[in-house]
Formats: structure tokens, C-alpha cells, sequence
């Protein structure tokens, strides 16, 4: 019995590992939300001007690598959020914008 518990907690390390998302799915995502909540004049440009949106979102995010999970701190256009990277999904840990 307990080798299977070992073997359960492996496995569940080795799919967290796995599932750690890269920052360009952070990137795509973060520019997603950019433009879900902007507004103005931030707006316009994000739709526009896509490809500047997630060069500046890159270019301004710190991501702190811990294997099996990541966090990522952005900085950009008025935007200071830290997100938690789990399973290929994004958890906001500071209130977006």
C-alpha cells in the first residue's frame, strides 16, 4: 500500500513538472487579459497593435521558476500583477487591474 501512495505522489510530481507553463502561453495569456480589461486608449492600441502588447508583457516579466510550478511578476503599462503558472493554468495572486 504505501508503495502505491509513492507512486501516486511520483506521478503527480512528474505531471506538475510537465504542466509548468512556458512563458509564452504566460504571455499569450496576460495579453488576453490586457485587452479583456482595458480600456481607452490602452484599448485601441491592443487591438491594433497586438504583437507590441505581448513584446512589452515579455519584456517586462520576471518569472520565478520553481519546477513543478512558476510564478510571474509583470510590470507593464500600469499593470503590477503576480500570477501563479499551474497545470497549464494561469491563477491571478494580485487583483488585475
Amino acid at each position: 500500500m504505501r508503495q502505491i501512495k509513492w507512486l501516486l505522489l511520483a506521478a503527480a510530481l512528474v505531471v506538475l513538472a510537465v504542466t509548468n507553463p512556458p512563458m509564452p502561453l504566460y504571455t499569450a495569456w496576460a495579453v488576453q487579459e490586457i485587452q479583456a480589461h482595458a480600456s481607452g486608449v490602452l484599448g485601441a492600441l491592443s487591438s491594433v497593435f497586438p504583437g507590441s502588447l505581448a513584446s512589452a508583457v515579455a519584456s517586462s516579466t520576471v518569472r520565478d521558476n520553481y519546477l513543478l510550478f512558476s510564478i510571474y511578476r509583470t510590470n507593464a503599462l500600469g499593470y503590477h500583477v503576480r500570477v501563479l503558472g499551474l497545470v497549464n493554468h494561469f491563477i491571478p495572486l494580485s487583483k488585475l487591474p
